[in-house]
């Protein structure tokens, strides 16, 4: 827990910007139920779509302490009083008494399987260590979100999109019951041309990453050699990518589509005959493979496919929405602090 406070009562505001990401393989091996007994991986990148989270000192003549701004708006005058969970117990563990206005901005809904809570839980955490003059590293970052999500408030989440918004890139992360080991993947391939065969479509639907992380039991030997699977099929293409044998994502769709029929396994609530649907139309106009984004159960539809078929997928999915992404290779940033 950080005991701090600003003395300088001169206007001060912060602005941090957070990618979301996009996971790619070792989805579910990242929950602690699983790691304690078993290593989890993780293959991830952050992506173009960001979580904004603006910090600024009230002013003395408002009537609130503080005044939140996000999906809804809170005015009160104790930490306590706050409804937003990561808010409330971000403001707590730095012990910042003095009134504050937080407000986010979005690029994308919340519930989408990208990521966005843990995103603006770092990006909080960013803002304010910038607003009372610390800087924090990556791996800081990261872990103290995980702490503030996980161990404080009890989601049934795991560590990789916090070690994602936080480091930014396409990585590896390895998890075990002795940390989170992060290893960049830049320099063995291309994530610029990797994008190129990525699709991303907006099913429409929100849906809680809790509840589907609910559904699963990892305490269940079938559940946890499936899952086991999972960390295979990461390891098999983190071993393609270092040895130089994958070249474009479209070399990958198999493989992402053997891991999706794994995952979806789990629990009836990661995918659903909406996606199965949605998501056979697109194998039969041309992609490779794919997976919904994240938890499951809703969110984004993630498609590898071929360039040359992008079209005619994006024609057989009518339903959906696409949604052009690119690679981010930066982490949670202060971009405004004055």
């Amino acid at each position: 827990m950080i005991a701090t406070s600003r003395t300088n009562k001169n206007s001060k505001i912060v602005i941090t910007q957070t990618p979301l990401r996009l996971s790619f393989f070792g989805g579910s091996s990242d929950i602690k139920e699983f790691y304690i007994k078993n290593k989890g991986c993780v293959i991830s990148s952050t992506i173009n779509k960001h979580i904004y989270v603006i910090l600024k000192n009230h002013g003395d003549l408002f009537d609130e302490k503080y005044r939140l701004n996000y999906q809804y708006s809170e005015n009160v005058n104790t930490v306590t009083d706050i409804k937003n969970n990561i808010i409330r117990e971000c403001l707590k563990y730095f012990k910042i008494d003095e009134p504050l206005y937080i407000s986010t901005i979005a690029d994308i809904p919340a519930k989408s399987g990208l990521g966005s809570s843990s995103s603006f839980t770092v990006g909080l955490l960013n803002a304010l260590y910038s607003y009372i003059g610390q800087a924090a590293s990556a791996g800081r970052l990261a872990e103290e979100a995980c702490h503030i999500e996980i161990e404080v408030l009890k989601s049934p989440i795991g560590k990789q999109d916090q070690h994602a918004a936080a480091f930014g890139g396409f990585n590896k992360f390895d998890f075990s019951i002795s940390g989170v080991q992060s290893q960049s993947l830049e320099m063995m391939i291309d994530p610029k041309q990797l994008f190129e065969n990525i699709q991303l479509f907006w099913t429409g639907i929100e849906r809680s990453a809790d509840d589907v992380l609910h559904s699963i039991d990892f305490s269940d030997p079938a559940s946890e050699k499936k899952v086991m699977s999972i960390v295979k099929d990461c390891e098999n293409v983190f071993e393609k990518i270092k040895n130089k044998k994958i070249k474009n994502f479209g070399d990958l769709g198999k493989l992402f589509d053997k891991s999706w029929q794994t995952k979806k396994s789990l629990s009836n609530k990661i995918s659903s005959n909406i996606i199965d649907e949605a998501y056979n139309r697109a194998k039969d106009a041309g992609a490779l493979g794919g997976k919904i984004a994240g938890a499951g159960g809703g969110g984004f539809l993630l498609l590898i496919t071929p360039r040359d078929k992008k079209n005619q997928v994006t024609n057989s999915l009518t339903n959906l929405i696409p949604m052009p992404i690119n690679y981010e290779p930066y982490g949670s940033r202060v971009i405004l602090n004055n």
